[in-house]
């Protein structure tokens, strides 16, 4: 069905990175009932997550994602209750389980109408993304050159947290 097999997974993609203690979509092309198993030491070893799962053209559901940091965690989908084999399994690449950081509370709000100091370079890297998990998108913005006591271009990176989705 796809170049031999009973299935293709989708998603995970390789190289993703996950957070413990929360969800990873497993998507799937393959109309038959399939196992999810999960390795966390790149397949060596596996363990059964979800069973008779799918059948239909396109298939995904949620799985939890364990206590476990890894750089090499996979997901195979074999058809049901049978052993592995090449035109009856897939799985996806390495992904990565890492354990969510929090960024430090704020003490105060920055204030983004200073000057701001000679060949300090700031701006010269800026991101946004859900930094606190609040659902609002926050900026985070890099000050390269930035001067700290007698440390010359130690840098700072400074977090203009997003209030109100308005």
């Amino acid at each position: 069905m796809y170049a031999g097999k009973s299935f293709k997974v989708k998603k995970p993609s390789l190289g993703q990175q996950v957070f413990i203690g929360g969800k990873i979509d497993l998507s799937w092309v393959g109309k038959d009932k399939a196992d999810a198993s999960l390795s966390t030491d790149g397949g060596a070893t596996w363990s059964l997550v979800a069973s008779d799962i799918g059948g239909e053209d396109e298939n995904r559901i949620s799985l939890s994602v364990p206590a476990v940091q890894t750089n090499h965690a996979r997901v195979r989908l074999v058809a049901t209750r049978q052993l592995p084999a090449v035109q009856n399994s897939d799985e996806s690449g390495d992904f990565r389980i890492v354990a969510p950081t929090l960024p430090p509370s704020p003490v105060a709000p920055q204030r983004w109408s200073s000057p701001g100091v000679a060949n300090e370079r700031r701006g010269l890297s800026v991101a946004s993304a859900d930094f606190n998990g609040d659902g609002l998108g926050d900026f985070i913005v890099g000050v390269p050159g930035l001067q700290v006591a007698a440390l010359p271009d130690v840098g700072q990176a400074i977090v203009s947290w997003r209030a109100s989705a308005t």
